[in-house]
């Protein structure tokens, strides 16, 4: 249940994402201005006043208010290195020169979901390499003709799934969350390299139960639960020992209880018998003592 409910948690924070990247494809300006970027040459001189229309454009509908508030950054580039971002305090004078952001290890898995949405493993802000800031979020490409007119990246701080992550007592749970390809979303805690190799297959085949950890050895408590919507695996991983560590003291205190209860029965067994046979030697005592004589 735990493990569903940090899941929900996370697609609640996906969803609005996705949100904004469909409000955007829907929109036809936009749509417009981004076929405008990828087909019109830069080096015609009668082209020169629709493409900057076509970035005042698409600039216009990423300096929305929900946007600026709710995201990092929403990100636009396209194979032609126009590059767009709402985040004006971090990418101000972002540029993409050199065509690096094609590059990025997600691009190829956007271009294989052909405008479906994917999420982004967690890496450093590729726009503000200075600032270390590590973002994750959610991506997508907008297929052309004969290849993408471009790509709209959603990003999120990373950081802000630590409170999505919470739980009672994370110092005896872990909480590991993996994307679809096997990339690690989040671990509350460092974790050996082998460990993650572990749990990041235990998470598609086991179903939930107690496991012999093969790299620790340790008997774990294991349960996952893989979204339906963004298929993220949220794994939950607890030492036996200490799950059960509160069922041995329900037991200890049982024993114990059960141990006084028979000492006190027994106590008073032996104390009602005496209390309640006095009477009967008293009349038996009176009773030896009769004679004819003193009838």
């Amino acid at each position: 249940l735990l493990a569903y409910n940090l899941s929900n948690q996370l697609d609640n924070t996906l969803r609005p994402m996705d949100f904004i990247s469909n409000h955007l494809i829907s929109d036809m300006a936009f749509r417009s201005a981004l076929s405008s970027l990828h087909t019109l040459p830069r080096e015609v001189p009668g082209n020169a006043r629709f493409i900057t229309e076509a970035e005042q454009a698409i600039r216009f509908r990423l300096a929305t208010y929900s946007i600026i508030k709710n995201f990092y950054a929403v990100i636009v580039f396209n194979h032609n290195k126009n590059l767009f971002s709402s985040n004006y305090r971090e990418h101000l004078n972002a540029e993409d020169e050199e065509g690096k952001l094609l590059d990025l290890p997600w691009i190829f898995k956007a271009k294989e979901a052909a405008g479906s949405m994917i999420s982004i493993p967690p890496m450093e802000d590729p726009l503000d390499e200075e600032s270390q800031t590590v973002v994750f979020g959610r991506a997508r490409a907008l297929p052309g003709f004969h290849d993408e007119l471009g790509f709209i990246a959603v990003l999120g701080k990373h950081e802000d799934l630590g409170p999505l992550f919470s739980i009672p007592d994370p110092d005896y749970v872990q909480v590991m969350a993996y994307l679809e390809d096997g990339s690690v979303l989040f671990h509350s805690r460092e974790t050996d390299p082998a460990l993650q190799t572990y749990y990041k297959t235990a998470s598609k085949a086991f179903l939930p139960g107690f496991f012999v950890n093969p790299v620790t050895g340790i008997e774990e408590a294991f349960t996952a639960y893989v979204s339906d919507y963004s298929g993220i695996s949220v794994v939950l991983v607890l030492d036996r020992k200490i799950l059960l560590a509160p069922l041995r003291l329900i037991r200890n205190l049982a024993v114990g209880v059960g141990f006084l209860l028979i000492l006190f029965s027994f106590a008073y067994n032996i104390i009602s018998s005496r209390v309640l046979t006095r009477p009967l030697k008293l009349i038996t005592e009176r009773m030896e003592e009769t004679e004819l004589s003193n009838l």
